[in-house]
């Protein structure tokens, strides 16, 4: 089984910052989603309980209320983490914080792509 913590400390991940849910880093992981345009009903359609996510949020670019709501979407679908390339996003609001704490779901953001 592979974890969170298993994988954000590779050195792959190394500029990923935290920004919530830190008891949730022994999240066992099952699969990964790229998550660009999918929101609302798609978002539990198209993603599992277990899975690292890494979102651009696209869709929500200019409305952090809709990005809150994505986010939020898939914390209660179960995934293991959620990795939020910065481009149209560097936070979240305190709720959606809140609810990572609550549910101990990783919120990470990253600024650079990585390769290997």
């Amino acid at each position: 089984m592979i974890t969170v913590f298993d994988i954000v400390t590779t050195p792959m991940f190394k500029d990923f910052r935290i920004f919530s849910g830190k008891r949730g880093l022994q999240n066992p992981v099952s699969g990964t989603g790229l998550l660009d345009w999918e929101s609302g009903e798609a978002i539990t359609r198209s993603f599992n309980r277990g899975d690292f996510i890494l979102p651009t949020l696209v869709a929500d670019r200019g409305n952090p209320a809709g990005a809150d709501q994505c986010v939020v979407s898939l914390m209660r679908n179960g995934v293991s983490a959620i990795c939020i390339k910065d481009v149209f996003f560097s936070e979240l609001s305190d709720e959606t914080r809140r609810l990572s704490e609550q549910l101990a779901i990783p919120v990470f953001f990253f600024s650079d792509t990585f390769s290997i």
